[in-house]
């Protein structure tokens, strides 16, 4: 039996709920034209992982199909004597839907499965997009918003560092994705 690492599973999970959304996606209107790692780039976003990056910078991020999603990764040191630190990964992934009411149908969806895989510290979130929710698996915090008619997932993953430290981490990546990103109502 292959059993998943905490990051692994995480990704899997991740995915699988926006995956298991893309037939409802599918039908939406066509998504808005933009590419997520442009957005998002490094110079972006290098502040928001300075609190868990140990002072180690970004590699360049890795695009998703259709430039949808974007992973970033702050990666453990590698020479001798450095300090045995934790790598730090995000993903950032959008899905858009026919209609708004369809996107809150696929938050509550998400928020469903995230109680019954017995995820943790889940709370819903104000003041970001139309409706959030936060959850952990393990080492990965996931925060889960809607804005008009998309769905974007925030996750950031470090082993070391705590679930607020990650939170807040995440939010940080929320708000700065949801000022970047069309409105698409």
């Amino acid at each position: 039996m292959h059993i998943l690492s905490p990051v692994c599973h995480t990704r899997f999970f991740s995915a699988a709920l926006l995956l298991s959304l893309l037939p409802v996606a599918s039908a939406a209107p066509t998504a808005p034209s933009f590419h997520l790692c442009q957005l998002m780039s490094p110079a972006v976003v290098k502040s928001t992982f300075a609190p868990i990056a140990d002072g180690r910078s970004l590699e360049k991020p890795l695009e998703g199909i259709g430039g949808k999603s974007c992973s970033y990764r702050v990666p453990s040191p590698t020479a001798p004597g450095a300090p045995n630190l934790e790598q730090v990964r995000a993903l950032i992934e959008t899905a858009f839907f026919d209609s708004a009411g369809t996107a809150r149908l696929a938050l509550a969806a998400d928020m469903d499965r995230a109680r019954e895989g017995k995820l943790t510290n889940i709370a819903k979130l104000k003041g970001l997009g139309d409706a959030a929710f936060v959850s952990q698996q393990g080492e990965t915090v996931s925060i889960r918003v809607i804005r008009g008619r998309m769905l974007m997932a925030v996750n950031v993953g470090k082993v070391d560092a705590s679930f607020k430290a990650r939170q807040d981490v995440a939010m940080s990546l929320a708000k700065q994705a949801l000022s970047r990103l069309p409105i698409v109502k």
